[in-house]
């Protein structure tokens, strides 16, 4: 029985949290936006497997278009200004099909305009917007895709936006602050290319940093980044071994040789594995040093210069070491250390995205295509 290829249109709304993270009473909300409409165009193929006399697959090869709506005005109860994702052309054999497609293709976009407007969000403090597909608010159109049904009866067959800040105060004290994105920063074309693995996980990390999620949970993902470089760029850290491998035996002859000291192999194993790792720098140094060799040592914060030194990185290992292993702490400050914290990681981070991203940037310009395979016949 031979499948129908159909090309399918979507429209769905993007949604973020407009208002202060884990607070019962609002008076301060953040509304990002587009200020024009944003699209691009990318090749789709579809393998058939229908058409006579080409068992081996046929390839229909078109046109998927992305496009950004920027909504100026509100209605149905969305707040202005919003987004939607339109998606046009997406060739498959049902509904259910290009649902899958649709949402890895709009999940990416998601991904990386969080990461953009995480950048141009200075008031990281209040909250840390994560966007998100409402695919319960989705409209589908769905048609018979023509070059498909003639093959199987003839054989083979965006603009400069400017970024603007206002704030409105109503009489209640009610403030309303809104970011539009430039539209040079919305590379949708580039955002759905694969990444490297690295850069994937780092993406992922602070993605779910955003949105609503409480301060500790954000703390987490915002520091597995951190860890993840400590691992990764362990070389650049300027850091020398106090002991030698020949000194660590030595030390380690005497301790087996040693009637009085009953020390088991589990304990020996952990002695080693301890002079072998000790420095003469400690791990805030050492990550300090990193982040410097990446080029990252400040960020910027309501137009202030904040200098990552020992200081900095002192006291968010110090907030880790407390999540991992326990520590008492008064709810006030632990809940104030961990949203200051969180502010400061999103900063790092975001130049620490910035790095990889460029560390996996070839030479030659790349562009996307979408593959996507029909059902084969069965023998």
């Amino acid at each position: 029985m031979k499948s129908i290829i159909y090309k399918y249109d979507v429209m769905v709304p993007l949604v973020y949290n407009r208002f202060e993270n884990n607070v019962s009473e609002h008076d301060t909300e953040q509304r990002l936006g587009l200020k024009e409409t944003v699209s691009t165009s990318f090749d789709v193929i579809f393998r058939s497997y229908d058409i006579p006399d080409v068992p081996d697959g046929y390839d229909f090869k078109d046109k998927v278009i992305i496009t950004l709506v920027a909504n100026s005005e509100s209605a149905d109860g969305v707040v202005a200004p919003s987004i939607s994702c339109m998606i046009n052309g997406l060739l498959c054999e049902s509904k259910t099909d290009a649902n899958v497609h649709a949402k890895i293709l709009v999940g990416r976009i998601c991904k990386e305009l969080s990461l953009v407007f995480s950048e141009f969000n200075f008031n990281r403090h209040i909250s840390q917007p994560r966007v998100e597909a409402d695919w319960s608010l989705a409209e589908w159109k769905e048609e018979r895709y023509k070059p498909y049904r003639d093959a199987l009866t003839k054989g083979k067959p965006g603009g400069i936006i400017l970024v603007e800040s206002n704030l409105v105060i109503q009489t209640s004290v009610y403030a309303v602050l809104t970011n539009l994105v430039p539209a040079e920063r919305i590379a949708i074309d580039q955002w759905l290319l694969s990444k490297n693995d690295d850069l994937e996980f780092l993406i992922n990390e602070y993605y779910s940093a955003l949105g609503t999620e409480m301060p500790k949970s954000k703390f987490f993902h915002l520091f597995a980044m951190i860890e993840f470089c400590e691992v990764k760029y362990k070389e650049h850290n300027s850091a020398n071994r106090l002991y030698s491998d020949e000194y660590v035996e030595q030390i380690l002859d005497v301790l087996r040789k040693t009637k009085e000291v009953d020390v088991d192999k589990d304990a020996l194993a952990e002695i080693n594995k301890a002079l072998r790792q000790r420095t003469d720098i400690g791990r805030a140094q050492k990550l300090v040093n990193i982040l410097h060799w990446m080029g990252i040592d400040k960020f910027v914060r309501f137009g202030e210069e904040v200098l990552i030194d020992k200081d900095l990185t002192s006291e968010l290992i110090d907030i880790r070491n407390k999540l991992f292993h326990g520590g008492k702490e008064k709810q006030d400050d632990d809940g104030r250390r961990y949203k200051n914290a969180v502010e400061q990681l999103l900063y790092i981070n975001e130049q620490i995205i910035r790095f990889v991203r460029r560390q996996d940037a070839g030479d030659e310009e790349q562009s996307f295509t979408l593959m996507i395979e029909g059902q084969k016949k069965s023998s």
